[in-house]
């Protein structure tokens, strides 16, 4: 294995700059934290390390050049590469020191396109692990043959180079999702980032954008496989409703090892009057649960209904229970739930009538 890429000698950068002391000797070091590369040495036969550039200059810790790990990645005895990539709190983002692209420094693009080349030349995969805060958006690669898999870690702390090897060698069994919706690099050239408003342009967030982003909210990949489905069903209920009916959803284990699955529920609105109408979010998370299965296991996930869940928040502030029709879906975030008759994705469907009800009123308390 090889080791190459600005963070894979990172300790201060996989902590971030949100933080107090981390190790126990002062407040002024770093030097406990483990870095990934001695952390994928404990668990795999790691035969070279090298940074190539720094983070958003040519500068290296450790004295190695692009060219130097170019080398590394063609040496006959390296079979597979992990590239540790991504920003950082010092020299490229932070607070009063914001980003203008979503792209890595220029810098790292050519670093890990060097790399690619000279890997594909051997048939050897490159996985790219990102250390970030901000989105990074990685249009040429996510559907690279020669880089199979992307892992985005964040600045993961301490214990965080542990977590990244055991991920990427197999140890760990991934089950974690987007936090955020990672648009493609062009997406700054489409919006006005001096416009605050969510709705503003193709619109932001996975409640508002209405482009193809590069990975969505809630998306997280497993080394096992799942099998999400439920019933097709239509419940009419009033507005203002307290608990609604309890809506299940079967989730199987379908791959060879054990994992964990995230279910998601959302809604999204075919139809609605408001008293003071706005624009409505495309869809809307209204609820979650994680779930571990082994191999084969089947588990009944409930998600409970409540006038919380299908509240829309109208133009003065107000979370209202409108009357309309809301479509009702669960994902993991890869795939739809399917119903278990039809085999199609599965369709939910409520139908609320009478008059609009508040369920909270803006501004919640005064405000002096």
């Amino acid at each position: 294995l090889a080791v190459l890429g600005p963070h894979s000698n990172a300790q201060q950068a996989l902590t971030g700059n949100y933080l107090g002391q981390i190790c126990p000797e002062n407040d002024q070091t770093f030097d406990c934290v483990p870095t990934p590369a001695s952390q994928l040495s404990r668990l795999a036969n790691v035969v070279a390390v090298k940074e190539g550039c720094g983070v958003s200059a040519n500068t290296t810790k450790d004295g190695s050049s692009v060219k130097d790990a170019v080398a590394a990645a063609a040496r006959p005895d390296v079979t597979a590469i992990v590239m540790m990539i991504g920003l950082d709190t010092a020299s490229v983002e932070r607070e009063g020191h914001d980003r203008v692209n979503l792209t890595l420094p220029e810098v790292q693009v050519s670093l890990i396109q060097q790399v690619v080349t000279a890997a594909s030349r051997g048939n050897k995969p490159v996985v790219l692990v990102l250390l970030n805060g901000g989105a990074v958006a990685l249009d040429w690669a996510k559907d690279a043959v020669e880089v199979p898999a992307i892992l985005e870690a964040f600045y993961p702390s301490v214990l965080g180079a542990q977590a990244i090897a055991e991920t990427v060698l197999g140890a760990n069994n991934p089950s974690g999702k987007m936090p955020f919706t990672t648009m493609a690099s062009s997406f700054v050239e489409e919006s006005d980032f001096l416009d605050m408003s969510m709705t503003a342009g193709p619109g932001r967030t996975y409640r508002y954008y209405q482009g193809q982003p590069l990975w969505p909210f809630g998306f997280g990949l497993s080394y096992t496989s799942f099998a999400l489905t439920s019933s097709s069903a239509i419940y009419r209920l009033s507005t203002g409703f307290d608990k609604g009916p309890v809506l299940s959803i079967q989730v199987e284990n379908t791959g060879a090892r054990s994992g964990a699955e995230v279910v998601q529920a959302y809604w999204s609105v075919s139809r609605v009057q408001l008293k003071h109408p706005t624009t409505l979010p495309l869809r809307q998370l209204f609820d979650f649960h994680k779930v571990h299965l082994e191999p084969g296991e089947v588990q009944t996930l409930e998600f409970q209904l409540t006038k919380e869940s299908l509240a829309l928040t109208d133009s003065q502030g107000n979370l209202v229970s409108a009357p309309g029709l809301y479509l009702i879906s669960f994902t993991n975030g890869v795939q739809a739930s399917d119903d278990k008759t039809t085999h199609a994705p599965t369709l939910i469907q409520v139908e609320l009538s009478g008059d609009e009800s508040v369920v909270a009123s803006f501004p919640t308390e005064s405000r002096d």
